[in-house]
Formats: C-alpha cells, sequence, structure tokens
C-alpha cells in the first residue's frame, strides 16, 4: 500500500478544469474527422479518482528506477547449470598440500545474480571433493566468461567459534569473504556454513540485522545501497543453529566496505612498493661486498628537505620522500644494474658515508620510470656526519629481501 502525499489529490485538481465545459463528445468527433464507427470507441474522459490510482502506480516504478545504479539482484537456489560447471571447471585446482582435494564441480551451487551496468554477474561456489574447510569462488560474467575469485583450504579443517575482522576465507568462523563488483559501491559476501549452523545474519554499525539467503551449505548477501555508506555497514556475520542458537560470529571489518579506505589501502601499499622497488635498483649501483641491508625513508616536505640539506624549497617535489642508504662503503667500480633509476645509477667511484635520494611518487608505477622520479639529494664523502632525519619527519627502515 502506497501512503500519496496528501498535496498531489490538490495538484490534479489546480491541473483539471473545474469549470461548466460542454460534454458534447459527438461534436468534437465530428471537427476531429472521425468516421463513424470509432465514435462508439471513444474512451471516457478519466475522473481524478483514476489519476490518482496512476499517480500511485507511477510513484514505486519511480522508486525502482533510483535504485538501478545498485544493480538488480537476485539470490538463486538449486545445484549450478552444466553450463556453469562447464566453464568453472577448467579452473577448478587441486592443492598440493593435502592429496585427493579438489574442488567438487558436480557438486557447485549458483548462489546470486547481480545485473549492473548492462552485464549480469553470477557467482558459483564449488565445495572440496571431501568434508574440509574452504572452497572454491567463481564469477560468471554473461553466461560466458568465468574467473576464479578465490579458492582456500585450511587444511587443519578450522571452524573457529570466532574469528577477527580482518581474516577473511577458508579457516574462519564462516569461511566468507566480501567481493567489490565492477569497482563500485557494491559488494557480493559468500561464505561456507560449517556443521551445526543452519543460518546466517548479517549485523549492521546500525543495529539492524539481515538473513543471509543460503543455498545448501554455503550463503550470500549483497551489500549495497545504504549498507554501504558510513555508520550502516556490516560488523558481523552471526552462524545460529536450527534451534536459534548462536553457533559462529566471523566479525567484519566495515572499511572492507568503503571504497575511499580501499583506495586509500591501495596508494599506500602502491606508494611503499614503489619506494622499495627505486631504493633496490639504486643500491644496484653499490658493490656486492658492500650490500646494503636496509635503507631509510621519510615522507617529508619541501621545506624541512631545505633546512636539512639546503636547497631551494621549490626545487624538491611538492610531496617528497627522502630515501637513504647508509654507509660507509666504497665504490671502486660502477655498475649499472640499476637501469631503471638511470638519473641516479651508476653510484660514482669513491669512499661514502651515505647515498641520499629524493623521490617523486606522482608515478603511478606501470611502465619506465619517468625523469624526476628518483634524484640524488646528497653523495655523503666518508667521514661526513649522517644527518638527523627525525627532522625531516617519522623515519621508517626498511630491510631488502
Amino acid at each position: 500500500m502506497t501512503d500519496l502525499d496528501p498535496h498531489i489529490g490538490a495538484l490534479l485538481d489546480a491541473r483539471t478544469p473545474q469549470q461548466a465545459v460542454r460534454r458534447d463528445w459527438n461534436a468534437v468527433l465530428l471537427r476531429a474527422g472521425m468516421p463513424s464507427q470509432a465514435r462508439g470507441r471513444r474512451r471516457r474522459r478519466p475522473s481524478p479518482g483514476w489519476l490518482l490510482l496512476a499517480a500511485a502506480l507511477v510513484i514505486p516504478a519511480g522508486l525502482a528506477v533510483a535504485r538501478a545504479g545498485q544493480g538488480i539482484v537476485h539470490y538463486l537456489s538449486g545445484p549450478a547449470t552444466p553450463g556453469e560447471r562447464a566453464l568453472v571447471r577448467p579452473l577448478n585446482p587441486t592443492f598440493a598440500s593435502a592429496s585427493g582435494i579438489r574442488g567438487d564441480v558436480a557438486r557447485a551451487r549458483r548462489l546470486v545474480s547481480i545485473t549492473l551496468g548492462g552485464h549480469r554477474y553470477v557467482f558459483v561456489m564449488v565445495p572440496l571433493t571431501r568434508h574440509a574447510s574452504g572452497g572454491c569462488f567463481y564469477e560468471i560474467v554473461d553466461r560466458h566468461t568465468a574467473e576464479e575469485k578465490d579458492c582456500g583450504f585450511d587444511p587443519q579443517n578450522r571452524h573457529p567459534r570466532r574469528s577477527p575482522p580482518r581474516v577473511v576465507g577458508a579457516g574462519t568462523a564462516l569461511g566468507a569473504e566480501p567481493f567489490e563488483i565492477e569497482q563500485r559501491r557494491i559488494w557480493v559476501m559468500l561464505g561456507d556454513m560449517p556443521d551445526g549452523v543452519r543460518s546466517v545474519v548479517v549485523h549492521f554499525q546500525d543495529g539492524s540485522t539481515v538473513t543471509a539467503p543460503t543455498n545448501g551449505r554455503f550463503f550470500s548477501y549483497v551489500v549495497r545501497g545504504g549498507h554501504a555508506t558510513a555508520g550502516h555497514r556490516p560488523t558481523a556475520l552471526v552462524g545460529l543453529t536450527a534451534a536459534g542458537k548462536l553457533q559462529a560470529v566471523q566479525r567484519v571489518d566495515p572499511q572492507a566496505f568503503d571504497r575511499a579506505a580501499i583506495r586509500r589501502f591501495d596508494d599506500r601499499i602502491m606508494r611503499e612498493t614503489t619506494i622499495l622497488y627505486l631504493a633496490r635498483n639504486a643500491s644496484y649501483g653499490v658493490p656486492a661486498h658492500a650490500r646494503i641491508a636496509r635503507f631509510a625513508q621519510v615522507a617529508t616536505t619541501p621545506e624541512k628537505i631545505a633546512r636539512v640539506f639546503g636547497g631551494r624549497p621549490g626545487s624538491y617535489p611538492a610531496h617528497p620522500v627522502v630515501v637513504v642508504l647508509r654507509g660507509p662503503f666504497d665504490v671502486n667500480v660502477q655498475r649499472l644494474g640499476c637501469k631503471a633509476t638511470r638519473q641516479v645509477c651508476p653510484v660514482p667511484i669513491g669512499r661514502w658515508a651515505y647515498l641520499a635520494y629524493v623521490l617523486d611518487l606522482t608515478w603511478g608505477g606501470g611502465g619506465p620510470v619517468p625523469p624526476g622520479t628518483m634524484t640524488w639529494l646528497e653523495k655523503a664523502p666518508a667521514g661526513t656526519r649522517f644527518p638527523d632525519l627525525r627532522r625531516l619527519g617519522k623515519v621508517i627502515y626498511t630491510r631488502f629481501h
């Protein structure tokens, strides 16, 4: 039942002529040039009551359109179709650490279908060939492309009653893991219910709960819309017995459904990977007998670099990172192994107390290293006092592996 806004009736009355009018429909039809046999099929003028009913029908349709950006979700039941099994079979792995255990495609189950951005995504769960903790999640796109999303096996067959929020997949309380779709604010959570669990309830930050649909021993739930916003995201999955008793709790990290937080985490990982890559390349210029075990890095500002190392702040990147390889070490032969960082390669011949570089991490990490990404800050001769890097900011020491 839709409760119409009381102003709609007044609006329709205002748009409907209320003055007395001549209702000579035959004269209207004659002026329109309609044949006589068509006159009997004329439609009655809709009354305001019918207009109100039409408005009531249009309002829910409008709401459905507004939700279209969140995808159309259908929770599925029963086994996977022959076509779905055929698509995932070539991807089905075996577990080298456990002889005889692999995904049992014959018992695959289809869990949920999501239509989004003109494509249909069907998620299929493949259990293991014998009872064990884990299984394989697959994503099938438009009925012809399959991709393995995650495949895990816990040789200890662990199903703890509680598991921490940042641990997902096999070996957790409910074996659940969220998967983002098309880099949009929509995730599908898939999991495996251990023995004794008959239902799974999703808990949210705002205190609300939803029972996740199940198919066999597997469950799924699509996080979208309001449940993907701050203060309303998932916090836990609670497994209940047939009698409704608590059997397992898998805590969920709400930030796993925060696209901005995920982006920040990805950027941080990329940043650290890039720093390690550049520092290692720079260290190739140092002879093997004086191999550098670790380096120091400091995220800082141009002004702080100028105060510690000299120079003009404007000559440094806007958001620099200083990397220092600490000696002393001798460079008697110039090595050319640091081809990725040509601007600081090779290391000059001499005896050095330390080598300092400044990094401009606006480089995204793909393709060749652009000029200016890593430049010399200081080549300190032996005997030079090591600078107090704490004046630049928080110092992080990273070991080469």
